[in-house]
């Protein structure tokens, strides 16, 4: 029988916790473990509601109908379980993305509203109105002040759909690089 040495052993010792880290684990999970009062708790329980990426989108039959239907294109007739398996991950991620990209777009567009709503305000104190369409041809316009903070504050927002889009992208990848594997994999 071979000896170790107390080193090697020293990993299957359970380290006793010293009463002073215990105490500030403690004081730590009392601080973070969610909102106390009744105002926070109404807030939170919006959050998934903002924008619906994190909810899980099969549910929605429609949805469903269009995952089925992209993932039989995308594996034809004659494919294995497993195929269609992987080509309905990379089809739900497909649709994903569309659904942030709608996303992203409805921010940008409520910038740009708000923008046009603030300038329009603007322009009417002034007694003026405010031209909207370039003419062909010439130079693009510079923006305004106000579809600068207009942006400003949409940029906190698109970076936050940012974790959305790259999870999707990378499901996508994935379940692309498993189709394929699968595709030119033998069969036994």
């Amino acid at each position: 029988m071979a000896t170790t040495s107390s080193c090697e052993e020293s990993f299957l010792i359970p380290k006793m916790t010293s009463a002073t880290k215990a105490a500030a684990n403690q004081r730590n999970a009392a601080k973070s473990s969610g909102p106390k009062t009744a105002q926070g708790k109404m807030r939170t329980r919006s959050n998934a509601l903002r924008h619906g990426l994190a909810a899980n989108t099969l549910r929605n039959p429609a949805t469903s109908a269009e995952v089925e239907r992209l993932a039989t294109w995308l594996c034809g007739e004659g494919a294995t379980p497993e195929q269609y398996e992987h080509a309905r991950a990379a089809a739900e991620s497909h649709i994903q993305l569309q659904r942030v990209e709608a996303a992203y777009v409805a921010i940008l567009e409520r910038a740009a509203s708000a923008a046009h709503r603030a300038a329009d305000q603007d322009q009417t104190k002034l007694g003026g109105s405010v031209p909207r369409d370039t003419p062909a041809g010439a130079p693009p316009r510079r923006a305004t002040p106000t579809e600068i903070d207009a942006l400003g504050v949409a940029l906190p927002q698109l970076l936050r759909l940012d974790r959305y889009m790259q999870r999707a992208l990378a499901r996508r990848r994935r379940a692309m690089q498993a189709f394929v594997l699968a595709s030119v994999t033998p069969r036994s």
